[in-house]
C-alpha cells in the first residue's frame, strides 16, 4: 500500500525487485558461482469489482504528454498505438537551448565519470536547422567523450527552434551511427556534468613589474625580486644609445623592440628586451643576456667580458616583467575560484566546476641528485624497465607510483616484445580524469629516446593503475558502551591508512602496483585495533574505482590483475557490547 515511484533504467515507475545480496555457500565449479537464471516471468492480477470504462487516454511518450477521448481510441477501427519512439534508431544524446548559440565560439566542458584509453567510437553531430538536421563538426579534445575536455563550434546562425521530448528549443544532437554501441560488451562513456562557456586556466599570477638601477658599472651584477615562484620573466632594458638601421631592423622583427614616442613622434625612450641563457661563458660583450633562478626570484647579468652589462646610472633602466604561480598550493578545490581580478565585459560570475591539478613544487637539490643519478645510468636511451620509468619520470613530477611490465600488454595479457608502464597520478582520488595529459606528456619525453621498432599503441603502452575500491562491513564486539565511539573511529581510521595505495600498508610504505590485501591481512588488522574484543564478522566488498558505474568484483580473482592497487571505501562497523 506504500508503494512509491522510483528512477529505474532511465524510467520512472512502481518497481519491485529481488536481488542476491549475499552468499555464504557459492561453490565455485568451472570458475563460475552457481546462481539462479530467470528466464521468464508470468504476472497475474485482477480487479474485485467491476470497471469503469475510461472517458480519456492519457500518454506520454518521450517526455510528450498528449490526452486523448477514450471513445477515440477504443472501439474505433484505426488501430490505437500507445507508444511512440523517436524515429531515431541510433542512440542520440539531445542538447536543447533556450537561447540560439549563433555566435562563437562556443565552448563546452563535458566531464566523464573516469578516462578512456585512446578514442572511443566515432559520433555524428548535427543541429536542427531551416527545416531538417545539419552536420556540425565541432573541434572535440575528448575524443568523442573518452576524456573530461571541451567542446567548441563556432556557432549556429541557421539554427531553428524543435518541439522534442515537450520542450521547444534549439537542438543539437549527436548520434552512434555506426552502431558501435549496440556491439556486445562496448565500452560506454558516462558524462557526469556538461558546463556552458567553459575555458582553460591557468593558476598563474601575470602582469607584474619591478624596475632597478644599475648604481654602477659591476661584474656579475643581481637583483631580486619581490617574489619567488616565477613562472615566466622577460627583462627588458633601456638603451638610449644609436642602434644601427640593421640591429633596429632585426629587434624589430623579433619583438624585442619597444619604442616610446610623444604626440609629436618624437622618440623619448627605446627599450630592448634581453635573452636567458644557461651560461655567460659562450657570449661575447656584446650579447644582451642574462641568467635567473626562479626558485628565488634572482637575475644576474654578465661581467662585460662575456655578456653585456646595462649602463650604470639610468633609473629605473632595468625593467622586469613576470608572472608567478604554480606549484602543488595551486592545486585548489572545486568551487575555489569564485571572482574575477579585474572586470570582463558581459562576465558576471565565474568558478571551477573541477578541482585544479597537475601543480607541483619545483624540485629539492636532493631530488635534483638522485635525476643526475639516474641519468647517468639511463643515458637517455630507453633500454631497461628501469631505464624506461626513469625517463618517464623527466616529464614530470606528478606522478606518484609507477611500475613497468615487460612482455604484458595493456589489458594484462602476455604479449611477447610490448611494454606496459603504469602511473598513479598524486591526484588519484579525482577518478582518473586527466590521465590522457600525462600520457601525452611522457609520450613527447619519451619519443626520442626509444628503440627503433618501439612504438606507442603497439609495443608499448602507458596506463594507469586498476583502483580497487576496498569496503568492509565489520560486526564487532567490545568491553563496554563507553568505548563504542572510539573504537568505531578508531577501525574506520586504521581501514584508511592501511588501504591508502601510497602509505598504506603495514609498513606504511604504501602497496606496490599489482598487490591487494586479502581477506586474512584485513581481519588481522581489525583484530590489533586497541578497544576490539572479538570480531564476529567480516565481509569484504570490492569495486573498480576507475570503471564506468562502478562495478563489483572478486577479490580473489583481482590478485591475479598484474596492474592493481587498493584504495579505501566506506566501511560499515557494527558494534556489539559483550
Amino acid at each position: 500500500q506504500d508503494i512509491q515511484p522510483v528512477l529505474v533504467n532511465a524510467r520512472e515507475g512502481y518497481a519491485i525487485r529481488s536481488r542476491i545480496r549475499k552468499m555464504n555457500h557459492a561453490f565455485k565449479m568451472n570458475g563460475c558461482y552457481l546462481s539462479p537464471v530467470l528466464s521468464d516471468i508470468m504476472l497475474r492480477y485482477e480487479y474485485p469489482e467491476e470497471g469503469l470504462c475510461p472517458g480519456w487516454i492519457y500518454r506520454k511518450n518521450n517526455l510528450e504528454e498528449q490526452a486523448e477521448l477514450a471513445a477515440e481510441c477504443m472501439g474505433a477501427l484505426k488501430p490505437f498505438f500507445p507508444v511512440k519512439g523517436t524515429g531515431n534508431p541510433s542512440e542520440t544524446l539531445y542538447l536543447g537551448f533556450r537561447k540560439m548559440p549563433d555566435q562563437g565560439p562556443v565552448r563546452m566542458l563535458f566531464v566523464t565519470d573516469h578516462d578512456f584509453d585512446g578514442r572511443l567510437p566515432s559520433l555524428s553531430w548535427e543541429y536542427y536547422g531551416t527545416g531538417f538536421w545539419k552536420p556540425l563538426n565541432p573541434a572535440d579534445e575528448t575524443g568523442n567523450f573518452a576524456r573530461t575536455g571541451e567542446v567548441a563550434f563556432s556557432g549556429l546562425p541557421e539554427a531553428e527552434k524543435l518541439s522534442l521530448f515537450g520542450k521547444e528549443l534549439y537542438w543539437i544532437r549527436i548520434q552512434d551511427k555506426e552502431g558501435a554501441y549496440k556491439a556486445r560488451g562496448a565500452a560506454r562513456p558516462c558524462l557526469n556534468a556538461i558546463y556552458m562557456n567553459a575555458v582553460r586556466v591557468h593558476t598563474v599570477k601575470s602582469g607584474l613589474k619591478e624596475y632597478f638601477t644599475m648604481e654602477r658599472y659591476e661584474s656579475g651584477a643581481s637583483f631580486s625580486l619581490l617574489n619567488r615562484n616565477i613562472h615566466s620573466l622577460q627583462v627588458w632594458v633601456l638603451e638610449n644609445r644609436i642602434h644601427g638601421k640593421e640591429e633596429l631592423k632585426a629587434f624589430r622583427e623579433e619583438g624585442r623592440l619597444e619604442e616610446i614616442r610623444d604626440e609629436d613622434g618624437t622618440l623619448l625612450e627605446t627599450w630592448v628586451q634581453w635573452q636567458e641563457t644557461d651560461q655567460f661563458l659562450h657570449h661575447s660583450p656584446r650579447d644582451r643576456c642574462y641568467q635567473s633562478d626562479a626558485n628565488e626570484g634572482k637575475i644576474y647579468f654578465g661581467g662585460g667580458l662575456h655578456g653585456a652589462i646595462p649602463a650604470p646610472g639610468v633609473p629605473g633602466g632595468i625593467q622586469v616583467r613576470y608572472s608567478i604561480g604554480g606549484g602543488k598550493n595551486c592545486n585548489l578545490p572545486a568551487e575555489a575560484v569564485n571572482g574575477l581580478e579585474l572586470s570582463a565585459g558581459f562576465i558576471t560570475m565565474v568558478k571551477n566546476p573541477l578541482p585544479l591539478s597537475g601543480g607541483y613544487d619545483r624540485e629539492t637539490a636532493k631530488e635534483a641528485e638522485a635525476r643526475a643519478g639516474r641519468a647517468l645510468c639511463h643515458r637517455f636511451q630507453a633500454v631497461t624497465g628501469e631505464d624506461y620509468l626513469a625517463l618517464a619520470m623527466e616529464a614530470g613530477k606528478s606522478m606518484e607510483k609507477s611500475a613497468c611490465f615487460s612482455g604484458i600488454d595493456q589489458e594484462g595479457r602476455k604479449k611477447p616484445g610490448t611494454i606496459t608502464m603504469v602511473f598513479l597520478k598524486k591526484d588519484y582520488h579525482s577518478g582518473g580524469r586527466f590521465f590522457e595529459e600525462l600520457r601525452r606528456e611522457i609520450q613527447e619525453t619519451l619519443e626520442p629516446c626509444l628503440p627503433v621498432g618501439m612504438v606507442f599503441g603497439q609495443n608499448l603502452f602507458i596506463r594507469e593503475p586498476v583502483l580497487v575500491r576496498i569496503e568492509l562491513a565489520l560486526t564487532v564486539q567490545v568491553k563496554s558502551f563507553s568505548l563504542m565511539f572510539s573504537v568505531r573511529g578508531e577501525i574506520e581510521k586504521t581501514l584508511k591508512r592501511f588501504l591508502d595505495p601510497v602509505l598504506g600498508n603495514f609498513d606504511g610504505r604504501g602497496w606496490e602496483i599489482g598487490s591487494l590485501p586479502d581477506q586474512m591481512q584485513l581481519e588481522t588488522l581489525i583484530k590489533g585495533v586497541k578497544g576490539v574484543l572479538f570480531l564476529k564478522s567480516c565481509v569484504v566488498f570490492a569495486c573498480l574505482d576507475n570503471e564506468a558505474g562502478k562495478p563489483e568484483v572478486d577479490l580473489k580473482r583481482m590478485e591475479h590483475n598484474p596492474f592493481v592497487l587498493p584504495v579505501s571505501g566506506k566501511h560499515q562497523v557494527f558494534l556489539e557490547v559483550c
